[in-house]
């Protein structure tokens, strides 16, 4: 989130944080009787889908949060991060390591605001776009400092 809001600082794209709850009971582990079992057990405490939903569609729709980005969410109220969660460096970091984690696991994957798009005359083919996905990767450098 920290990494995203300050690439989109002077944009008009905005990103928060929204945390839904914990307990939700949504039956994604319906095919296993011991978290259908302790979520059962659970839901005097639980939140239903449509109010874990609530503090998402908070963030994306609330005229109140106009021009505000880089925050975090927890049942529609803002509030404050961990020391840990506030450091950029580790933001700018984790962003860099996820992009290193896609390049080797993900052969397609492009940084999209570094594509080289070279002109050509004809239809590029899987090789050509093979081989810029490795110009990207290879010369596009990697923002390992915020200070830029």
């Amino acid at each position: 989130m920290h990494y995203l809001g300050y690439r989109w600082l002077n944009t008009e794209k905005t990103v928060f944080c929204a945390h839904p709850g914990s307990f939700i009971k949504t039956r994604l582990c319906r095919n296993w009787w011991v978290y259908e079992a302790l979520y059962t057990t659970m839901l005097p405490f639980s939140k239903t889908i449509r109010q874990a939903a609530s503090t998402i569609l908070y963030c994306a729709t609330s005229p109140e949060l106009s021009g505000v980005s880089a925050q975090y969410f927890k049942d529609c109220q803002r509030c404050e991060e961990s020391d840990l969660a506030c450091d950029m460096h580790l933001a700018f970091k984790i962003n860099e390591i996820t992009r290193e984690i896609l390049r080797e696991r993900a052969p397609a994957f492009t940084d999209t605001h570094r594509v080289l798009d070279k002109p050509t005359t004809t239809a590029p083919t899987d090789l050509d776009k093979a081989q810029r996905v490795k110009e990207n990767v290879e010369h596009g450098p990697l923002i390992s400092s915020y200070t830029h």
